[in-house]
């Protein structure tokens, strides 16, 4: 695999992380109401 792969990977699982800490947090405020 080279590098460039590498990186692209990287970032889209930091965006999919991302996404589910705004959802797992969206989900708990909505839960509280």
């Amino acid at each position: 695999m080279n590098n460039m792969n590498k990186e692209l990977i990287i970032k889209y699982a930091f965006k999919l992380f991302i996404i589910g800490i705004l959802i797992g947090a969206y989900v708990a405020f909505n839960q509280k109401s």
